[in-house]
């Protein structure tokens, strides 16, 4: 399930032509702009562009006429998931699910507490490698009380997130309350399966770890796979965003055809990502040392890990799930196959993520999956596929008799 990310909206100014003064904007008018229209529901700027916002500096998106193609792209997909959400919403205030009870609002607040008090704790343990007196609880839950005073609004905000999800949840179990399946359609859907993903795997080895890591059935392993487990030693938010200004400057580049101009962008990125690798390099070394001396690879990923997947099951206790074809950062996949025997490990391999040590874990057998072992999973899959399929076609219809006017040219 994914969720909308919700950051504070950055200042901005801008510098009016009509003389030389700089006008500060007023924010308040400037969040209350109107970007869609959907039905009697109004979608603002404000609601919008702190997530646009975020995806254009994650992605290194210029602001400047270069990315321009770009930002419209993502201005398009973004208003369009949201005026879905509000075709929901609205489907939710007439069905009367839309208002949380008190116990669904303090139910929301405390899971968004203990996500960030979580958080917190993860991001102490190197602190508590360093310091093992350190009380982990108590300084995590000071943090956690500094960072709700110093951020109400973005704190009410992930909250509101939650409550958002607790309606829509309540909604989709009112519209597929009466759906149901049978165990021919279970059958069915095996065989199905079955029929598909031998040919799909063979002609696409990677989209069978896609469809793990995806949750999905499966019912044929594929040959050529097997499982890694890597310690990252990650570049920082900043670092990272450096080097994904670099790249995208150099793809854009590349798709022009310029391709003086794009090696100049690989060069002059390649030279940035060193200098940021040596800043890293001693804490990497140090973890390398470790495994190499014949440290616990799991405790130490433990220890020195910056990979939020590793630490998240499956991939905590299995690992990843990788053959040659996976869409792994080229580097990481390299470094993984270089790798003959179970049980090995690389030494420090640079991405433009950072340093990886990666252990090969075990090769993954290929093999058909019986029925009966994918049985119960398989049924609810196929009363959830039947459910969304309904799902997903009333609110088409609500969208489709909702009348819709956007305004795009009123984000940036």
């Amino acid at each position: 399930m994914q969720k909308f990310l919700r950051v504070a909206a950055l200042c901005v100014c801008f510098a009016l032509l009509s003389g030389c003064a700089l006008v500060s904007v007023n924010k308040e008018k400037e969040a209350a702009e109107i970007v869609a229209q959907v039905g009697s529901e109004q979608l603002t700027r404000g609601e919008v562009e702190p997530i646009l916002t975020m995806y254009y500096q994650y992605y290194g998106i210029p602001m400047d006429d270069s990315g321009k193609a770009s930002r419209d792209q993502l201005k398009g997909m973004l208003v369009d998931d949201y005026v879905r959400l509000k075709v929901e919403e609205a489907l939710a205030k007439e069905k009367g699910l839309y208002e949380a009870t008190q116990a669904e609002q303090d139910a929301a607040r405390q899971q968004v507490t203990e996500d960030k008090l979580q958080e917190l704790k993860l991001s102490m343990a190197e602190d508590k490698a360093n310091d093992p007196s350190l009380d982990v609880d108590k300084k995590a839950k000071e943090q956690l009380d500094k960072y709700i005073a110093e951020n109400e609004s973005v704190f009410e905000a992930m909250v509101k997130d939650g409550l958002q999800q607790v309606w829509m949840d309540k909604l989709k179990a009112d519209v597929t309350r009466d759906v149901a399946v049978t165990d021919k359609d279970v059958q069915d859907a095996y065989d199905k399966i079955l029929a598909e993903q031998p040919s799909t795997y063979a002609a696409k080895p990677a989209q069978y770890g896609k469809d793990r890591d995806a949750g999905s059935i499966i019912v044929s392993v594929p040959s050529g796979y097997r499982r890694v487990k890597h310690i990252l030693i990650a570049l920082t938010d900043e670092e990272m965003q450096q080097i994904n200004a670099q790249r995208y400057s150099q793809q854009e580049a590349q798709t022009a055809g310029d391709t003086a101009k794009a090696a100049s962008y690989q060069e002059s990125g390649d030279k940035l990502l060193l200098e940021l690798l040596a800043l890293h390099k001693d804490r990497a070394q140090e973890a390398l040392d470790k495994v190499n001396a014949g440290g616990d690879f799991d405790a130490l990923i433990a220890e020195y890990n910056d990979d939020p997947g590793m630490m998240d099951e499956p991939a905590k206790t299995e690992g990843y799930f990788i053959c040659a074809a996976s869409d792994f950062t080229k580097p990481f996949l390299d470094g993984a196959f270089t790798l003959s025997q179970p049980g090995q490990n690389t030494g420090l391999v640079a991405s433009d993520y950072g340093y990886h040590i990666i252990k090969y874990v075990a090769d993954v057998e290929a093999r058909t999956v019986p029925f009966a072992e994918v049985k119960d999973t398989l049924q609810a899959q196929t009363l959830a596929d039947a459910q969304d399929k309904l799902y997903t076609s009333v609110i088409d219809e609500k969208l489709k008799n909702t009348t819709v006017r956007k305004y795009l040219n009123r984000l940036p």
